[in-house]
């Protein structure tokens, strides 16, 4: 239990980014404070004489490096405090090589030859700078004279310094952050490195938690209210995010109760009303007065048919997509059980549609009675001896048209929602056209309707289900 619940504890985005953060100010203090300490106790020795000598020594590596980079810097001996230096110590030597420029009281060094340096330069120089290995030698060590002091460097560039014989002090006030000075002169090239690691860290850890974020929205956008529900991962998520993944997957767990309950209704509902009105249209057949029970049969074979089709409305989603359908096959059969309705008022039904098959994965069944809806609308509005033409395309695009009144403009909007019938004077229920959209979506596709130009309306049903291993 422990370590399951230190496992949660680290998946928290702030506990990785504090754990970052801890390693670097772990490796700061290690830096800045420690290793300098260890390394450099002259740093934080206040005497008077290694406060002079630092002095002296700074100074003379400023001024080289300044020739070094081809800048334009004062002579040591016409600095002041060297030169306070230089009168505290009358047997004090200095010299400065760097490259052409040479400087010094003295003509040519006199340590060189005590560390080989001069052998050491003359082989350096005759290896090409790209393939020049870096040379660098730093010593300081006392002896009769005083203190001495020799820093060579040979990279891109050459530059050598000595001193010998700085034996005086001189007086200097010591300053409460030279050594903290210091520390930055020396370490702040390198600052910039781990900074730049810590922002990757950063990153990369926000990265992953926000990859792991949109894989969990990725699969609460597919979540469908009316079909198979999938549960939000929690393995991985973030531990800021996880109490809100758990919610909605206690509001997935109801909606699948719920689902099951819907199934159960409607599988209730389906006997339990269609078989009493089957036993009651029975009955009414037994009624000797003939213009009495044929209005009571009809009533019956109304209500009948406005239960089946708010079953069929209720149930369409609770249908499978899943068995290939040729699309013409089902036009065709939608058109033939329909001519002996229009042959009665001498309206042709024309087809227009591709040679090659249009095939889906869909459910035949329910796009028959989508396209049946749709041709029996037309065969409703559509005047005498006109004409209705079935169109479909390769793309799986289905259109009725017709040559009817058309539709008004400001109700287009609402003509395939559930019990809307924009004309009172036809027979229906308002629940065709409502189906007819509650297919389309099952099938990932969407049913529209707009004006014909030279009068009528053209309804456009798009079945959206590609065939397998076809292209999108």
């Amino acid at each position: 239990m422990a370590l399951r619940d230190m496992t949660r504890f680290g998946r928290s985005i702030f506990v990785q980014m504090a754990l970052v953060t801890v390693l670097f100010l772990g490796w700061g203090f290690y830096t800045f404070v420690a290793s300098p300490i260890v390394e450099r106790p002259e740093i934080i020795d206040e005497s008077p004489l290694t406060l002079t000598r630092g002095l002296a020594s700074d100074k003379l590596n400023k001024y080289a490096f300044a020739l070094r980079r081809g800048e334009e810097a004062t002579l040591p001996k016409d600095d002041p405090e060297f030169a306070r230096i230089l009168a505290a110590n009358p047997d004090m030597r200095y010299f400065i090589d760097a490259g052409d420029r040479k400087v010094g009281n003295i003509g040519a060094p006199r340590m060189q030859a005590r560390y080989g340096l001069g052998s050491l330069t003359r082989t350096l120089a005759k290896i090409p700078p790209e393939d020049r290995p870096c040379a660098y030698l730093s010593r300081n060590f006392e002896d009769a004279d005083g203190w001495s002091y020799v820093e060579y460097s040979f990279c891109d560039s050459y530059s050598y310094v000595e001193i010998s014989g700085l034996a005086n002090a001189i007086d200097i006030k010591p300053q409460g952050k030279r050594g903290y000075d210091s520390w930055i002169e020396l370490y702040s090239d390198n600052f910039l490195y781990p900074v730049i690691m810590v922002f990757a860290f950063f990153a990369v850890i926000i990265l992953l938690n926000v990859l792991l974020i949109r894989r969990v929205a990725k699969v609460a956008q597919a979540i469908d209210p009316d079909g198979p529900h999938r549960y939000l991962p929690e393995k991985g998520v973030p531990a800021e995010v996880l109490p809100l993944v758990r919610s909605v997957n206690q509001v997935i767990a109801r909606m699948d109760e719920d689902q099951r309950h819907r199934r159960l209704f409607l599988s209730a509902a389906a006997h339990e009303m269609r078989t009493p009105l089957t036993v009651l249209r029975t009955r009414l057949e037994m009624i000797e007065d003939a213009e009495y029970r044929e209005r009571l049969v009809q009533d019956v074979q109304r209500l009948s048919s406005l239960v089946n089709q708010l079953l069929l409305l209720m149930g369409v989603r609770e249908r499978r997509v899943e068995n290939e359908v040729d699309l013409a096959d089902i036009v065709r059969d939608v058109r033939d059980q329909h001519l002996a309705t229009a042959m009665e008022r001498e309206v042709a039904i024309r087809l227009r549609m591709p040679k090659a098959p249009v095939v889906r994965i869909g459910n035949g069944a329910l796009l028959v009675v989508a396209i049946g809806n749709l041709l029996e609308n037309a065969l409703r509005f559509a005047p005498d001896a006109s004409e209705i033409v079935i169109g479909l395309d390769e793309d799986a695009t289905i259109t009725v048209s017709d040559s009817g009144p058309g539709l008004p403009a400001d109700r287009i909007k609402d003509v395939f929602e559930p019990f809307v019938r924009l004309s009172k004077a036809r027979s229906g229920h308002g629940l065709g056209l409502a189906i007819v959209k509650a297919i389309a979506e099952l099938h990932n596709g969407d049913v529209t309707v707009a004006n014909r130009e030279g009068g009528g309306a053209i309804f456009t049903l798009r079945v959206g289900t590609k065939q397998p291993g076809t292209a999108e």
